[in-house]
């Protein structure tokens, strides 16, 4: 006969469920914005990667991996995201039977995790010492201050620290889309209560 769990075992279990499934889906999200961003559309002359639609939705599956589960989880899912992301490029790399270009590693996976990590201690912050009133708009700067971070770690990285004029019009246009974005975002964070673990 089964024993039957207890109310804190099954709250345990739904957190390693959600764990994982967040982690996953935060690696899944990860490799779309990796394939999205040799593909650009144009305003004007700048071309813009079509990744920028997808990483004010990275920060906020962080953010809510943070609220629900808490800083530790959130930690792990970085972390293993990170390492299911270096997996996936290198994957990538032996299947197009193309040398491995360790500068495209480094920006890739360095500006996705220092983006989120950076994310991570921010929001963590914001959520546990500033009213619930006011904790809104302190996200939204969060947002634009973590997408800033990201896109400059990976042009610089990418592009051996030189920077053209064309990089820099399309680095502000890149984060004006992005901010607009994180407008949905920030309003569905502001709608989720916090989880167990925080």
């Amino acid at each position: 006969m089964k024993k039957k769990k207890t109310k804190k075992e099954l709250i345990k279990e739904e957190i390693e469920n959600d764990f994982l499934l967040f982690t996953f889906l935060l690696a899944t999200a990860s490799m779309m914005m990796i394939a999205l961003q040799k593909y650009s559309f144009n305003i004007g002359i700048y071309a813009i990667p079509f990744s920028v639609f997808v990483l004010p939705v990275l920060i906020f599956i962080c953010n809510y991996i943070t609220k629900k589960l808490g800083f530790k989880k959130a930690l792990g899912s970085i972390m293993i995201s990170s390492l299911i992301l270096l997996a996936f490029l290198i994957l990538i790399y032996d299947l197009v039977r193309r040398e491995i270009d360790i500068i495209d590693l480094a920006s890739n996976v360095l500006s996705y995790f220092i983006c989120l990590f950076v994310n991570l201690l921010i929001y963590y912050y914001v959520i546990t010492n500033l009213d619930e009133k006011i904790e809104g708009i302190f996200i939204y700067i969060e947002y634009i201050f973590v997408i800033m971070i990201f896109f400059f770690v990976f042009m610089s990285i990418s592009n051996n620290m030189i920077m053209t004029d064309n990089d820099w019009v399309s680095y502000s246009i890149s984060i004006i889309i992005e901010a607009i974005l994180s407008i949905v975002a920030v309003f569905i964070d502001n709608k989720i209560k916090r989880g167990l673990k925080l």
